[in-house]
Order: structure tokens, then sequence, then C-alpha cells
């Protein structure tokens, strides 16, 4: 609290960062920032009363990708919901019923930026390392 003009004025800033949830079917993650201003000022008469200014400063976007380039992610497979566990490559191929939920894990590789974040809406694997191969199989649809 300070005065200024002969009015009282109280300011305060309230902030909302980054956050991940993580419960039993997954994480959550709320990706974008803000930073609220509040401020009140009392003049000490009742005719003007209290005047009270809000302003709400939201974060800039980043940046759009400057260049084309490789972005290396690592897809795990999990032995079970609880994520402790992980198939080796001595464990491939892995025999699945049709319908049998798979835990994964995709991460990106090699990068220290905190606030990259992977969102992945389909997903799809082929038996040859071309993406466009007639054969796929969907992974994660809608994701």
């Amino acid at each position: 609290m300070r005065e200024e003009d002969g009015s009282l004025v109280y300011e305060t800033d309230v902030f909302g960062t980054r956050m991940i949830q993580t419960g039993k079917l997954g994480s959550l993650t709320r990706d974008s920032t803000f930073s609220l201003h509040v401020q009140c000022k009392y003049t000490g008469s009742q005719e003007t009363g209290l005047q009270i200014n809000v302003t709400v400063y939201t974060v800039s976007p980043p940046p759009p990708a400057s260049e084309d380039g490789i972005l290396e992610l690592e897809l795990r497979i999990a032995k079970g919901g609880d994520y402790r566990s992980w198939y080796v490559d001595s464990d491939y191929p892995i025999q699945r019923i049709l319908q049998e939920p798979m835990f994964m894990e995709i991460r990106v590789l090699d990068r220290t930026d905190p606030m990259i974040v992977l969102r992945l809406h389909d997903c799809w694997a082929t038996p040859v390392p071309a993406p466009d191969h007639e054969v796929q199989w969907s992974l994660l649809v809608d994701g």
C-alpha cells in the first residue's frame, strides 16, 4: 500500500504459470501463462468512493519456428499403466490382443527449452521407415 496524490493505493499482481497435472489416465497441461494486475485507489471521499482498475497482461505467443529442421523423438512402450517398466529392444516384436490398451511415452530429445511442448494428434506406424506408406497402423487418433 502506498499514498499517491492524497489517495491510498493498493496494488497486487496475480500470476498463472505453466502447469502439469498428472493422473492415472495421463497428464493435462496448461501451456499458457498470464499476469493480472489489480489496483485499488481510495481518495478518502464518499463522493468518489473506491476506484478499481484491473489490467490483464497476456504473454505473447512464441515466435514461429525460424527454419525447418529435424526434431528427434523417442517412443517408449510401458509394460503397464504405471509406467514403471519399459520394453527393451530384445522384447520386440510385442504381441498384443486387438483393442488391448498400450501405454506409450513420446518425448522430444536433445532440447533444453522448458517451454517446448509436444502435442500429438494422430500417430501411426508403418512396416518400413516411410510415413506415407500405404500400410499404416493407427496408434493414436484424435489425441
